[in-house]
């Protein structure tokens, strides 16, 4: 996972640098653990939340949708990409 974040890192970086009012950011996330303390409320708002490939065992899907409750509040807009 981590030379998956720092490509990604990278490759946002390139391509938004002076185009976005703010600074886009990579963080690494395991569904449903230590989300509140790790993106708090307080200090977090997101306008969009993206998911990729995102693949998961039925076991999951709790921690799954914890997650995005958290993230997503009224005004996100989720983009949800499977293949």
């Amino acid at each position: 996972l981590p030379e998956v974040l720092s490509n990604l890192s990278f490759n946002l970086s390139r391509n938004t640098r002076g185009r976005c009012r703010y600074t886009p950011q990579v963080a690494a996330l395991v569904w449903g653990q230590d989300v509140k303390h790790d993106f708090p409320s307080s200090v977090y708002s997101y306008d969009y939340v993206l998911c990729a490939d995102v693949v998961y065992h039925h076991n999951f899907l709790e921690d799954l949708l914890i997650t995005m409750q958290h993230f997503c509040k009224p005004g996100t807009t989720l983009l949800w990409a499977n293949k």
